[in-house]
């Protein structure tokens, strides 16, 4: 009994540590928000999610996001996974209370700068 809570302490932690960013550090990882970007206007949905990824060099990658948030919200923090060739893009949001009655795009960047070159695939999360 006592192996098994010292094992569950021990994967707790682990899990912690990845979530919180330790993972941040290998890949020169940054991550930005924009505050509401009103000035898109007519926006085209289709162009929400993942919108750019540009490859800097050969070990520098950005990726530019869209999302549609009330306008209140606030985009809190961003981190990733990386599981072979995909890469999971997450977002934490902080949901307004009360709210606006408006909703804008926000930008996100997530940037790393030394990532080898590989054909990668992307999902995006909220969280």
């Amino acid at each position: 009994m006592k192996g098994n809570l010292i094992l569950f302490f021990i994967l707790l932690l682990t899990a912690t540590i990845f979530i919180n960013g330790c993972q941040k550090d290998k890949y020169g990882f940054e991550f930005s928000s924009s505050s509401c970007n009103l000035e898109m206007g007519q926006y085209n949905r289709s162009s929400l999610g993942i919108n750019k990824t540009d490859w800097i060099n050969n070990n520098k990658l950005q990726i530019t996001v869209l999302v549609e948030r009330n306008c209140a919200d606030v985009i809190k923090e961003g981190y990733y996974q990386i599981n072979e060739n995909k890469v999971s893009l997450f977002y934490d949001v902080e949901e307004c209370s009360p709210c606006t009655t408006c909703l804008c795009v926000k930008n996100l960047t997530y940037a790393f700068s030394n990532i080898p070159r590989k054909n990668y695939t992307f999902e995006l999360k909220e969280v």
